[in-house]
């Protein structure tokens, strides 16, 4: 039971890190163009990502 839970915590770290890693060069690249510069609104969707992340884990809590 331990061990899975730390397995759990463990993977969600990680996937975390990466998620932070995506969204700085993310970012790092809208910033030269000014962020909906390509016609690509970062802001809105971001967000929509977080939403989504956001009730999926509390749906899993």
């Amino acid at each position: 039971m331990m061990m899975a839970m730390w397995r759990g915590v463990w993977l969600c770290s990680g996937m975390v890190w990466v998620l932070l890693m995506w969204l700085m060069l993310m970012w790092l690249m809208g910033l030269p163009c000014g962020w909906d510069g390509n016609g690509v609104d970062y802001r809105g969707w971001l967000s929509r990502l977080y939403e989504d992340c956001v009730k999926d884990l509390w749906a899993g809590i």
